[in-house]
């Protein structure tokens, strides 16, 4: 959007590509007119730098938000020279206001998704298809011991326990072939040299051709829930090698663990006992009734 103003600043020409975009006839916007057409939050801060910018009689440029014929606002930069006469005596000002809205979407749009990146518990990684890393967030940097200075510009093998490098050679294959892999459990690599047990989503970074350009990671920790799951597991080894008769049952679906002991002591092997309601397999004689035995293992926690 082309325009023209006297030295003071007080517009006395614009284009049509100006008119056009404001729906406005130029006479209604030439001196301040075309001020009213600014976004009012911008208002404020256009007046105080407009008028440094043609006190000081040099180039200036501002961006503010502007009114189309369709009632939306757009961001435009605003470009102002200064025409001088043979005696270097300013006469009138050129400006050019162009669109930048697309730009500024944008960046707002990358603002956003830094600020989410950054805030993740998760390590995000992205890397090039040759597995060089290009961006580290916050959190793998606890995760994986590296700061992102140190790691970014290295390749992501550093991360990789030699004895998985196939693996992660597949992976990429995958992502380069536009497949995403999801929730993939697989062991890395920290800095001190101590493994970590991850969850990794995987995906293809694609360009608007829609060709794969890169790879983006997501790292979850499931250290403590593989510890948890090993000693679940540690325990019910040691109850499924008990003598002592040991069986768990839920309401829904009746017997889910019948160990050893059980086998022994009643003589239904596992196979037989699971999934059967314990009372009636047990031909069970209460002294007081379900009900009131559910009542106290939900108040108190146990029933003897």
């Amino acid at each position: 959007l082309i325009w023209t103003s006297h030295p003071d600043g007080a517009f006395n020409y614009l284009s049509p590509q100006w008119t056009a975009y404001t729906g406005l006839p130029a006479d209604k916007q030439l001196g301040v007119g075309w001020a009213h057409q600014v976004h009012a939050d911008d208002r404020r801060t256009l007046a105080e730098q407009w008028k440094t910018g043609i006190a000081s009689e040099q180039s200036f440029e501002l961006e503010f938000r502007l009114r189309g014929s369709n009632g939306l606002y757009r961001w435009f930069r605003t470009h102002a020279s200064p025409i001088r006469d043979a005696n270097g005596r300013l006469v009138k000002w050129l400006g050019t206001s162009t669109d930048i809205d697309d730009r500024k979407q944008g960046d707002t749009l990358r603002a956003h998704l830094s600020a989410i990146v950054e805030s993740s518990s998760d390590a995000i990684i992205s890397k090039s298809l040759d597995g060089t890393i290009q961006t580290w967030n916050r959190s793998a940097e606890r995760m994986f011991g590296y700061a992102a200075a140190d790691i970014i510009g290295r390749p992501n093998a550093l991360l990789v326990p030699p004895a998985r490098r196939q693996e992660e050679s597949d992976i990429i294959g995958r992502i380069k072939a536009g497949q995403q892999l999801r929730d993939f459990e697989t062991v890395r690599l920290r800095k001190d040299g101590s493994h970590l047990d991850v969850a990794l989503t995987v995906s293809p970074i694609k360009d608007a051709q829609g060709h794969v350009i890169g790879i983006s990671k997501v790292a979850r920790d499931i250290t403590a829930r593989k510890q948890a799951e090993e000693f679940l597991q540690q325990q019910r080894r040691l109850i499924e090698l008990s003598h002592e008769p040991i069986f768990a049952w839920e309401t829904e679906r009746g017997i889910v663990q019948w160990n050893k002991g059980c086998e022994q002591l009643y003589g239904y092997t596992a196979e037989e006992a699971i999934g059967q309601v314990s009372r009636q397999l047990l031909q069970t004689t209460f002294s007081v009734s379900l009900p009131d035995i559910l009542a106290t293992l939900e108040a108190t926690g146990e029933w003897t």
